[in-house]
């Protein structure tokens, strides 16, 4: 054999080598990357929430399952996925997406602002179905903005409700039985009665509280501007 041959020989070996080094590599959880903090966890479910500086990266990581991600702040991020190129985005915030296979992959904060979004890990979901549900665009049908003081757009999957909520003053929000996490797009302070009883829910824009479980709750906006946010029912 000649010494090019050799070469390339080596060279090729070399490189299978490392691909299968790098596939069998476990990857990292999401839980464990250092930017991504567990909001809650139960059977089959998992909610995290990441936090990137000022253009910072994560390592590389991975989700658990499918997940639905709803990105709470203005900015501009990068993903890179293994063995594939980058994807930057703009956001305006508020967009929710549903990833139907999770890869490993780097997200770096490309802004000047912290970038923060919520994960929620779904214990299953429906295949995707192209007629009905797009890679791209968000998840929740159009809202009515300004048009009414209240309106509620959501959508399903995987057994978990999500929920886009604007409450004028007073109005309120009905929550099905079982357990919630409410997700504010805007300050918002709310009354929550639960089985007869009430307290005041006061939460930030871009906060997130663990409501816990109720057969039947309201959500009651005691302030005057309109209160904004996003009710995850699990």
């Amino acid at each position: 054999m000649s010494l090019r041959n050799i070469l390339i020989a080596t060279t090729l070996a070399t490189f299978f080598s490392n691909q299968g080094l790098a596939q069998s590599t476990p990857c990292r959880d999401a839980a464990e990357e250092s930017h991504h903090h567990v909001l809650l966890e139960s059977s089959g479910m998992r909610v995290l929430l990441l936090e990137l500086p000022r253009i910072a990266s994560t390592d590389s990581f991975c989700y658990a399952s499918s997940y639905v991600y709803v990105v709470l702040s203005e900015g501009s991020s990068s993903l890179t996925a293994e063995g594939k190129g980058t994807f930057s985005r703009d956001w305006s915030g508020s967009e929710t997406q549903l990833i139907y296979e999770p890869q490993r992959q780097v997200i770096r904060n490309e802004s000047g602002r912290t970038f923060r979004e919520v994960i929620v890990e779904l214990p299953r979901v429906e295949p995707y179905d192209p007629l009905r549900d797009s890679l791209t665009s968000d998840m929740f049908p159009s809202d009515l903005g300004t048009v009414k003081p209240t309106w509620t757009v959501s959508f399903t999957r995987g057994g978990v409700k999500f929920s886009k909520v604007q409450l004028g003053a007073g109005d309120t929000f009905p929550v099905g039985g079982g357990r919630s996490l409410l997700i504010a797009l805007t300050n918002v302070r709310l009354w929550n009665t639960q089985d007869g009883v009430s307290e005041s829910l006061d939460v930030q824009a871009q906060d997130v509280s663990i409501l816990g479980s109720s057969t039947v709750s309201r959500l009651t906006n005691e302030s005057r501007a309109p209160a904004r946010f996003i009710l995850i029912e699990y």
